[in-house]
């Protein structure tokens, strides 16, 4: 009984200190420690990193507005105000279109900066925001943006090109 009730109150004093530094925002936690000194019976570093909902919604900013100054470059006839990066948090697409963008791309863009990608459920949500094609645009770290689309549809598709894109 005693080595229970001593595991269960090493176990409340290492959640409340982690719960105690993530919010004081340290990103870094070493060593779990019980009254200040390392718990001998644990060998291996506790390293986590925690990131802010801050920066977690800058680094998405960060991808939708690298797509929305992607389909500028490409797209010149269409103007800024076509293509517009939603505000985070909004419901729906990331970028927006104009009806004029709308009939160039008939898409509906979901952005994703993430360490892993997941990109099934994202194309699942992307189908969610409407009545046009749901495309995903993923980026993991230290590697460009893909484009991920249903492969059906992808294949019609490249049936009616003429010549691949460049």
């Amino acid at each position: 009984m005693r080595l229970f009730s001593q595991q269960h109150k090493m176990l409340r004093v290492l959640t409340l200190e982690l719960i105690g530094r993530a919010r004081r925002g340290f990103h870094h936690l070493g060593k779990p420690t019980v009254g200040g000194m390392t718990n001998p019976d644990i060998n291996e570093d506790w390293t986590y990193y925690l990131m802010k909902p801050q920066s977690c919604k800058a680094k998405g900013r960060k991808l939708q507005q690298m797509v929305r100054d992607l389909i500028l470059g490409i797209f010149t006839e269409l103007k800024p105000d076509d293509v517009r990066s939603t505000a985070m948090g909004q419901n729906g697409e990331d970028v927006q279109f104009s009806p004029a963008a709308r009939e160039l791309l008939p898409f509906q863009i979901e952005c994703k900066n993430k360490k892993e990608v997941a990109v099934i459920n994202w194309l699942k949500q992307a189908g969610t925001h409407g009545n046009y094609t749901p495309i995903v645009i993923a980026k993991q770290n230290h590697s460009d943006p893909v484009v991920v689309i249903d492969a059906k549809t992808f294949f019609q598709w490249v049936k009616t090109w003429k010549y691949p894109p460049q």
